[in-house]
């Protein structure tokens, strides 16, 4: 079971390959799979349908990459870039332990 599986986006992976319909699952805070998924269980579906999904990539949009001219080695953005990998997947965790205070019938993800 995956904790997420985000379905039914254009994946651009950026391996060079061109973009494709296919679902991400997420397990522990690691991309586990990517192809499809429709019978694959999950505690959280998340539908990007017209989206584009891009396992692996966050965009920190942190305007902090000046730093760069001082220390090309990324330290800093590397370091922001895992601090809000760290937060969406807190967040995740508490959407999912609310999700289950959620009157029955009403939506899944």
């Amino acid at each position: 079971m995956f904790d997420v599986v985000v379905t039914g986006g254009l994946v651009v992976d950026g391996t060079g390959q061109t973009s494709r319909s296919a679902d991400v699952g997420v397990s522990a805070d690691r991309i586990a799979a990517i192809g499809d998924l429709s019978r694959a269980a999950a505690a959280l579906t998340l539908d990007a349908a017209g989206m584009v999904v891009a396992p692996g990539f966050t965009d920190i949009h942190s305007h902090s990459d000046f730093t760069l001219l001082v220390d090309p080695r990324a330290v800093d953005l590397c370091r922001i870039a895992s601090e809000q990998a760290s937060r969406v997947s807190r967040r995740l965790r508490s959407e999912e332990k609310l999700k289950g205070d959620r009157p029955k019938g009403g939506p899944t993800t």
